[in-house]
């Protein structure tokens, strides 16, 4: 209605790309959302309470593996795939895949809901969201706002669903504390500091035009969220369990 066919084609491109990347999250995640209600079901709430939090601390840092990159990479990658590269396209996969981050929180809390069997709440709130962003966007167009506005709007939104929306209901009806979100917030965003300001330093400083500087920001990318998601994002006990299951692994190899 108010845009051309070359940005709805760019809005489309970059939810395409961050679906990829949210596959692979969503896969890790399948894998451990039967423990969690199993664990629910058989009344061990503590068990599934301790493995929905782990899970969502690894989805995150994941995610946030992937994202970097894409973000800071937005420009290089889309060039690389379509040669000529629409307007707005970078811009609105580098809010999309920001908005990846809070869906981590959002789909992982909703988790806990569902192993309760309480999913009320959750059914009202999120389309009411969705409702009230409808027509939210289409005053903004009206008044002449970028079609960037659409992705703020959608980032918003699962920020508040993933940050304050979700928590609060499992906190009310799961019996979870706020220590307990907490405990997933603070590794997360710690990950993101310690992770974050030499990339960004590179992007800044060398740019996305030349494929020499966006590989080196690749690279750098990866090394750092890794480091950063070992030492800062896993309490000790944690990467103890994890080197003893890769030595266990490597030795049957």
């Amino acid at each position: 209605m108010f845009f051309s066919p070359a940005v709805v084609a760019a809005r489309s491109i970059s939810l395409q790309v961050n679906a990829a990347a949210n596959q692979f999250v969503t896969s890790f995640q399948t894998a451990a959302n039967p423990q969690i209600v199993k664990k629910y079901a058989a009344k061990d709430y503590e068990g599934s309470k301790r493995l929905l939090l782990q899970t969502t601390k690894f989805s995150f840092y994941l995610m946030w593996l992937l994202c970097l990159p894409i973000f800071l990479g937005a420009r290089p990658l889309l060039t690389i795939w379509l040669k000529t590269v629409p307007e707005y396209t970078v811009i609105f996969l580098q809010l999309v895949v920001i908005e990846s981050l809070f869906c981590v929180f959002n789909t992982s809390f909703y988790r806990a809901l569902y192993a309760k069997g309480r999913l009320k709440e959750n059914a009202l709130i999120s389309p009411i969201l969705g409702l009230i962003r409808f027509p939210v966007i289409y005053v903004l167009f009206k008044f002449g706002f970028s079609p960037v506005a659409l992705s703020w709007a959608s980032l918003i939104t699962y920020a508040l669903l993933g940050l304050v929306i979700k928590p609060i209901l499992v906190i009310k009806i799961v019996n979870y504390s706020w220590k307990d979100i907490f405990s997933v917030f603070i590794p997360c965003l710690k990950v993101v500091v310690c992770s974050l300001p030499i990339p960004l330093f590179l992007y800044y400083k060398f740019g996305d035009e030349s494929y020499v500087s966006f590989l080196v920001e690749i690279v750098v990318s990866v090394v750092f969220v890794i480091t950063s998601s070992w030492f800062v994002g896993l309490e000790r006990e944690t990467r103890n369990i994890l080197r003893n299951k890769v030595k266990a692994y490597l030795l049957k190899r």
